[in-house]
This record gives C-alpha cells, sequence and structure tokens, in this order.
C-alpha cells in the first residue's frame, strides 16, 4: 500500500544551487571562498540577483549577511567606491579626529559631520555641519588585519568614506585643513544635502 502511494506521488521539484553565507558576515567583508556555501533550493525559492561563489568571492559586503542567508548583487559594494556614492555624489574620505568614533560607526549609516575649529575669542571654538546625512560608504580600518584591535587599543585611523555631494566634499576638505572633523549618527529619514 504505501509503494503504491509513494509512486502516486508527484516528483519532487527539480533543484537549484544556491550560494550562501557560512557564517554571520559583517558589513565591509572582503568575502573568502571559506565565508561561503552552497545548498540546493527549489527554483522558485532561489532569489533575484542570487550570485555563485565565483562572482561572490573578493568583492565587499554593502551590509551584513546572516549565516544560511542567500549572497545577492544588492549586498555587495559595487565596482568602486565612486560607483556606491550614487548619481550626483562623490565617495569622499574623512579623518575623524577621534578616531574611536570610527568603531562606532557601520556601512551603510547616515550621518552629520560637524567641523570645531579653534577661536582665540573667549568662548573657546565655533562648530557647524558641514554634511548632512552622509552615507558611510566604507571604513578601511574595519577591513584591514587587526583592525578591532587597533581600534579597542586608541589607535587605527579614523578613516571614514562617505557619500557626499561635490559641495559637502570641498567644505569638508577646508574644514578638514583648520580644524577637526567629528560625526553625529542620525536616521536614515534625514534628508541629504543635494
Amino acid at each position: 500500500m504505501g509503494a503504491a502511494l509513494l509512486a502516486l506521488a508527484p516528483p519532487a521539484p527539480p533543484s537549484v544551487p544556491l550560494t550562501v553565507a557560512a557564517r554571520d558576515l559583517p558589513a565591509g567583508t572582503v568575502v573568502a571562498g571559506g565565508d561561503l556555501h552552497t545548498v540546493r533550493v527549489s527554483a522558485a525559492s532561489r532569489p533575484s540577483g542570487a550570485l555563485d561563489a565565483a562572482g561572490a568571492t573578493g568583492r565587499t559586503l554593502a551590509s551584513p549577511v546572516r549565516r544560511g542567508e542567500p549572497v545577492t548583487d544588492v549586498r555587495l559594494v559595487g565596482a568602486g567606491l565612486g560607483d556606491a556614492a550614487g548619481p550626483g555624489r562623490v565617495a569622499t574620505p574623512v579623518r575623524l579626529a577621534d578616531v574611536s568614533t570610527a568603531g562606532l560607526l557601520r556601512v551603510g549609516d547616515r550621518v552629520d559631520v560637524v567641523a570645531a575649529s579653534s577661536d582665540a575669542g573667549g568662548d573657546g571654538g565655533r562648530a557647524r555641519a558641514v554634511a548632512r546625512a552622509a552615507q558611510v560608504l566604507a571604513l578601511p580600518d574595519a577591513t584591514a588585519p587587526a583592525a578591532g584591535a587597533l581600534l579597542a587599543e586608541g589607535g587605527g585611523s579614523g578613516l571614514v568614506v562617505l557619500s557626499t555631494s561635490p559641495v559637502e566634499s570641498l567644505a569638508l576638505a577646508r574644514s578638514a585643513a583648520g580644524g577637526r572633523l567629528s560625526v553625529v549618527l542620525v536616521g536614515q529619514d534625514v534628508p541629504r544635502t543635494p
């Protein structure tokens, strides 16, 4: 009887390979072969933009990927940081005065950049926003070997790459030459400066 029921059961749907994360991977990770493994899923379950191991290896994650999550094209930084900045935007490296602040940031965060300058007057200095709701594109120290140890010990460079308007990039360069730069984390719904 059981054999007859098995013979009448529809065949299993065809399966296709799907590359998934072998472990939790933080944003900014350069994907290595050991970070991935392949599972088989039904063709209908394979997400759009799914990459095979060869297409993902050596590329940088733009956002975190959980263990078992498919690796898709939207999870990876594009061909270069300039492209990742977006239309009409530029990738602007910014060195923060307090290097440990960079350890609080993640790729994709939005920040206001504040410039503080020394003032000989009685108020001790001035601060002003020079870029608003700039998206963090990369954290070079976070991908360097032993970067976590450097940041934890107060080392590291405090370098952050932001998506800014061309006007903001010039203001940031001027401000960095004459003062100290810091960032304030802001929500995703804060409008960017065009």
